[in-house]
Parts: structure tokens; C-alpha cells; sequence
């Protein structure tokens, strides 16, 4: 799903993907964050949903980077604000 063009997230801002009822989950999935150029700036590694709560993607802790698999988890969903870790 696509940011609308122009969209500029912010240092310790949010942005918030909203769902879309019609995707198949069961075979779990990930997020790529591109910039306006293509360039690819961020992706969030492989997961499955396995317990099939509608956890969301998100850094623990905000902003953490260190370009590995740990650097994401699945938590609950806190829309515009910092996800809590379940």
C-alpha cells in the first residue's frame, strides 16, 4: 500500500497503515518504507502472525536501529502513538 506522495514522517513521528480486510495473512508478510526517489530506506523483516491476535509491526524500543531482525516485534496496536509491547 502505497503513502500518498508528499507524505513527510517526522523525526519520532508516526505515520499510521491502516488494514485492508480483503489481504491474506496466513502466510505472514513484511513492510518496506521507500523514499520518493525508490530508494529503499527501512524494511521490517518476515513475520507470521501465529497467534493470530492482530498484533502491528513495530520498533522496541521507537526508533531503534541497528539493521537486525530484533530491532522489530509484534505488539498492540496504539494508533499515533508508540505501540505497547504485550
Amino acid at each position: 500500500m502505497p503513502i500518498p506522495k508528499g507524505t513527510i514522517i517526522p523525526a519520532k513521528g508516526f505515520y499510521v497503515a491502516e488494514g485492508n480486510k480483503l489481504w491474506n495473512h496466513n502466510n505472514g508478510g513484511s513492510a518496506t518504507l521507500y523514499s520518493d526517489s525508490g530508494e529503499k530506506v527501512d524494511e521490517t523483516p518476515y513475520r507470521v502472525d501465529s497467534l493470530n491476535n492482530d498484533f502491528t509491526w513495530g520498533r522496541h524500543p521507537d526508533g531503534y536501529d541497528t539493521n537486525t531482525d530484533g530491532d522489530w516485534g509484534f505488539s498492540y496496536a496504539t494508533k499515533g502513538r508508540s505501540n505497547t509491547v504485550g
